[in-house]
């Protein structure tokens, strides 16, 4: 797909700089044609290897992007940035991304809204959802995380890092290739100690975007099913007025959750289709 998009790009600018260039081309010594032509050919050049590169960084990645780690005693998290001219910003975004996701797993406020109108025929739904890391959590890991192990793949960065401080000695770094779909995508894990939700969005121009937005979607599935499983009672009794009367719920949550966890990513190459998976204790 994005192949078919970067081709439609490069004719249309092709098309609708032709006629100028052409004007241009004709008044100009042989010496001035051929820096316009080769500066318009390095423009497209640019293009393709920009994208090139994006496309090529979701194909490799390290093993640990894809199945976080396990530490006992640890919590651990995966921190990433975009195509940076200096490596040293690209560096500081993703350790700065993945300190928020640690103050996430430690304790994050979740407010969940649910709005929904039936009135047997049509149901309007309306969700909406926000988060709220605690400050002094946050300065806490700041000064207290360490790094177990950072790689740059064609200008992406991908950094592994835990909270309290670990010296990664049994870190085994891997980089490898998106496999076949997992088997948690379609069949969610199951535990009485946790709660799970699945991610998934598609059709994003940077991949780093592509990730943020699923493991967000993922916190919060996972937090819509621990509502749903708290509340069906209450839902199935609403059904079963559906066909009889307007039924309209209003339901909200602000939860203080602590202990949830982005645990696995895949990335479909054929869909552009992001997937996460988190994991949130019963609480």
């Amino acid at each position: 797909m994005k192949w078919v998009l970067l081709f439609i790009v490069i004719i249309f600018l092709l098309i609708k700089n032709f006629k100028s260039w052409l004007m241009n081309i004709v008044h100009l010594t042989r010496e001035n044609r051929i820096c316009i032509i080769s500066a318009n050919l390095f423009f497209v050049l640019q293009i393709i290897i920009f994208n090139t590169q994006n496309l090529w960084c979701q194909q490799l990645v390290p093993d640990w992007f894809i199945n976080v780690p396990d530490i006992s005693g640890h919590y651990v998290s995966v921190g990433y940035s975009g195509v940076f001219t200096d490596s040293n910003q690209g560096y500081a975004i993703a350790k700065d991304y993945a300190i928020k996701k640690l103050t996430k797993q430690v304790e994050v406020d979740l407010e969940f809204s649910l709005n929904e109108k039936s009135d047997g025929r049509f149901v309007l739904t309306n969700v909406s959802y926000h988060e709220k890391l605690d400050s002094k959590i946050l300065s806490e890991i700041r000064e207290n995380c360490s790094t177990l192990d950072s790689l740059n793949i064609d200008g992406h960065i991908f950094m592994l890092v835990c909270f309290p401080s670990y010296d990664g000695k049994n870190i085994n770094t891997n980089i490898t290739i998106w496999g076949e779909k997992p088997k948690w995508i379609k069949d969610i894990p199951k535990s009485k100690k946790w709660v799970y939700g699945i991610g998934s969005v598609s059709n994003y121009a940077r991949s780093v975007n592509g990730w943020y937005d699923s493991e967000e979607t993922a916190r919060f599935t996972a937090l819509q099913n621990l509502i749903i499983d708290a509340k069906s009672g209450l839902i199935m009794k609403r059904y079963n007025y559906l066909a009889v009367q307007s039924s309209i719920l209003n339901h909200s949550i602000n939860k203080t959750i602590n202990g949830s966890k982005i645990i696995k990513r895949w990335y479909d190459r054929k869909k552009d289709v992001y997937y996460s998976l988190c994991k949130m204790p019963v609480q």
